[in-house]
């Protein structure tokens, strides 16, 4: 037991000398810095004193640095190789970058949703990047690197006999370089057509050359790692954590960790996953990917300002992903409601307490004021209608001829149907609520248009139709208007505030304290759109089962 662990640990040590100094991200920007100002020696000579040395893994992080650098980056990758056209270094970093561009076009999903469009651009780029790489390859004869870039490219072009020889190729050359054993494998994953048992073999075979490089210890865990991924894609968090967990047993992969990082934070545990997360960036603080990840783990941990600073570090190492620009602005928002929050706490004005839920009770403060006034409009319109309808005493006014009496008659005789159940303190109640339900419907229709664009997609496609809906069941009670199906209204009745429940409580974002300010608030503002929808399903038996207000209309005209 001693000896095992005693190699255990000389295994640790081998990979701490074998690594070098760690990579930083202060590096990854130097790089790009001296793209942009073409020091295209300097930038040559840093490379190549990386591949000389045997940091193969670290040459390969660097040309992805550049080539998912932002536009003032990428535009000098051409200007490199036509300044220095016997640079092996030159053309991979072009043909990494033709890879990227090819990915883009053809996107992150299975095969089955790519586009036409999107899969001819994808072959179009990969052809560009496998030429170059078949350059690159010529000039360094001896170099394990550019066939990694071959293998890429011919695994985005789905040439699979290219990708295993170029593989073979790479490790006949160097057999204990770790990238191309790396990147070689990768292309046996299960979504390639591989296997984890394949995995599994590769990785023993790669221990062959490990006294020559102890890092290649670490593809034993590839297979798990892999595991891992087709968990996390059916959403078993728990299942992925414990694979990611196994792949970690053979030594610390940057990717296992964020990987198992993302899985602590859908088990609710952000502050475990923070850990793991900040591990990866210590050994790969050139991975975007772990950097979005610390910043959403963050925000779990309500500390916004950091996760908007890992999301802006995830925009600089890629500006062309649109989730990391949009995360760091979704942060910076979070950001200012717990300052305004904060500053309400320490000194609570009236002008904070409007704010504190996030707007509402200022904007229905104003509502209110509207409210009231048309409720005292409309009070006093039915008054003065009531007594309109009731009409002087008629005991001293008799009709002295015939004709005069006809006209009362036929009045009498006629029951407006659309005025008689309004003459009434419930009819007045009615207009009341039909006033409160077009004066909702205003409200969301301003607040939708005035923040359509910061809205999430919860808010777009999920909430605003949900709320369409109620409020069209509110306006159709209050109107006296059959919608549908009453089986319908019942259960939107039910659903409409379960749903408003659940988004403000869990989906919102905020704090427990600010969520349940505005849920507070909400509920009171909504309450009368509830109660509509409650009788429009279980309590409005004359308006389903009787004719509908048309009907009636009709059959009163046709009856005077």
């Amino acid at each position: 037991m001693f000896v095992i662990r005693l190699s255990w640990v000389c295994c640790v040590l081998l990979l701490a000398s074998a690594a070098g100094a760690a990579p930083t991200l202060e590096e990854a920007f130097e790089l790009r810095a001296r793209a942009e100002n073409r020091e295209f020696a300097e930038l040559e000579s840093q490379l190549r004193t990386w591949h000389d040395a045997g940091e193969h893994m670290r040459v390969v992080g660097a040309l992805a640095v550049l080539a998912l650098g932002p536009p003032s980056t990428t535009a000098r990758l051409e200007e490199w190789a036509e300044a220095m056209p016997g640079s092996a270094l030159a053309h991979m970093a072009n043909a990494r970058r033709e890879l990227a561009l090819g990915w883009r076009a053809r996107g992150s999903g299975m095969s089955n949703t790519v586009t036409d469009k999107g899969r001819a651009l994808a072959q179009h780029h990969a052809g560009r990047s496998l030429a170059l790489a078949d350059e690159a390859a010529a000039m360094e004869p001896t170099w394990a690197l550019p066939h990694v870039s071959r293998l890429r490219a011919a695994r985005l072009l789905g040439d699979r006999e290219l990708e295993a020889a170029a593989f073979q190729q790479g490790v006949t050359l160097e057999p204990a370089n770790r990238a191309i054993w790396e990147h070689g494998m990768l292309g046996r994953m299960r979504r390639w057509g591989g296997s984890h048992e394949e995995l599994e073999e590769l990785g023993k075979h790669a221990q062959g050359a490990a006294s020559l490089n102890p890092e290649l210890v670490l593809l034993q865990g590839l297979a798990d790692w892999d595991r891992g991924r087709d968990l996390m894609m059916a959403s078993d968090w728990a299942g992925a954590h414990a694979a990611f967990t196994r792949a970690l047993r053979f030594g610390e992969r940057a990717d296992a960790l964020s990987n198992r990082a993302w899985c602590a934070l859908k088990l609710g545990r952000p502050a475990e996953g923070l850990a793991d997360v900040e591990r990866a960036i210590a050994l790969d603080p050139w991975g975007e990917d772990h950097h979005i990840r610390k910043a959403h783990l963050l925000a779990g941990l309500s500390r916004f300002a950091e996760s908007r600073d890992a999301a802006d570090i995830a925009h600089r190492l890629e500006p062309g992903e649109p989730h990391n620009a949009w995360m760091r602005g979704w942060a910076e928002k979070q950001l200012q409601r717990q300052q305004r929050w904060e500053a309400f706490k320490a000194e609570p004005t009236v002008k904070e307490a409007l704010a504190y839920a996030s707007g509402w009770l200022y904007y229905h403060m104003v509502e209110s004021v509207v409210f009231l006034i048309g409720v005292a409009a409309l009070v006093r319109g039915g008054r003065w209608w009531l007594r309109r309808r009731a009409g002087p005493a008629t005991a001293d006014a008799q009709p002295s001829t015939v004709a005069d009496t006809e006209p009362a008659v036929a009045h009498s005789a006629a029951p407006d149907a659309t005025r008689a159940p309004l003459a009434t303190p419930r009819g007045v109640g009615i207009l009341l609520l039909r006033a409160y339900v077009w004066l909702q419907i205003a409200h969301h229709v301003s607040a939708y248009v005035a923040f359509w664009d910061g809205a999430s997609a919860l808010h777009r496609y999920v909430d605003l139709p949900i709320t369409a809906i109620a409020l069209l069941g509110a306006l159709g009670f209050a109107h006296r208007w059959v919608i549908g199906i009453r089986e319908f209204w019942r259960l939107w009745a039910v659903v409409y505030p379960v749903w408003n429940a659940i988004f403000n409580l869990l989906l919102s974002g905020h704090t427990w304290e600010v969520a349940l300010g505005d849920f507070v608030v909400m509920t009171f503002s909504l309450l009368p759109v509830y109660l509509a929808l409650l009788a429009y399903g279980f309590a409005s038996n004359r308006l389903w089962e009787g004719p509908s207000v048309h009907e009636q209309v009709v059959a009163a005209r046709v009856q005077a």
